[in-house]
């Protein structure tokens, strides 16, 4: 059982498998938890305080999470210019062989879709064997992604690497 850092502990919005949201409220807090071998995608638009985060649980699913996703931020505003992509999750668990290649399969779809669109991931983190939360934050332009592990924090300024 994943531990839950106190950060994510009053959450405004909370992102299942299937489900896409946006915010640009300043006290809101788009997050996800439990992200196992399903990927999360998180956006944000720094200029706006825009924040979105999507999350699939099997291969199919990445072209139409990406693109709902990327719909509602085109509508509040965003250009693909400004936005700043980050993934979290893929992971590949020693509990079950489906999750074991499910989780690169969806790590593999979103870079596949991410590539034919050409953009780009700001920051990452995918695949190993961790359970994973991410917390969005609007207003802070801020992305963490919590698990046993680790804590990383990725900020609004891009870390310059592709996919």
């Amino acid at each position: 059982m994943p531990i839950q850092p106190p950060h994510i502990a009053n959450i405004s919005v909370l992102v299942e498998p299937g489900d896409c949201q946006i915010s640009s409220e300043p006290a809101c807090r788009l997050a996800s938890r439990g992200i196992r071998s399903s990927v999360v995608v998180a956006i944000l638009v720094p200029k706006l305080s825009l924040a979105g985060l999507t999350r699939y649980r099997f291969p199919q699913e990445a072209e139409s999470s990406l693109w709902n996703l990327l719909s509602l931020m085109q509508e509040r505003g965003g250009t693909a210019s400004e936005l700043h992509l980050y993934a979290a999750g893929g992971a590949s668990l020693p509990e079950g062989a489906g999750e074991r290649t499910c989780g690169k399969a969806n790590q593999l779809a979103l870079k596949k879709v991410l590539w034919r669109e050409r953009l780009w991931l700001s920051g990452e983190d995918l695949g190993g064997d961790l359970v994973r939360s991410v917390s969005l934050e609007p207003k802070a332009g801020r992305l963490l992604v919590c698990s046993e592990k680790q804590l990383m924090a990725f900020e609004t300024q891009p870390l310059r690497h592709a996919i």
